[in-house]
């Protein structure tokens, strides 16, 4: 339903389930280099998060590019390991 990226790396994401969750980003973005989340290392690039048209958490790599029309500009995750690697915020 929502994303928010906090300064600490990690995601507050609110389910259809009524579930709010956190996802700690930080053990992909750890060793990252040379990956497709090595852009995401860069706060100002990991804030700019948002859910995509199929509910998956993405980011935009240049936000100046339509990731509908180029495929490789976007990183996403899906709403499963979103669900499943995240943590009830209590």
């Amino acid at each position: 339903m929502s994303v928010k990226a906090n300064d600490d790396f990690s995601l507050t994401m609110e389910f259809d389930n009524g579930e709010c969750r956190v996802l700690d980003c930080t053990p992909f973005l750890s060793d990252s280099e040379n990956t497709v989340f090595a852009p995401l290392c860069l706060y100002e690039n990991f804030r700019r998060v948002y859910l995509d048209d199929e509910h998956c958490v993405a980011w935009d790599i240049d936000p100046t590019v339509d990731s509908n029309i180029v495929w490789s500009n976007k990183i996403d995750i899906s709403p499963d390991t979103c669900y499943l690697d995240s943590t009830p915020l209590v």
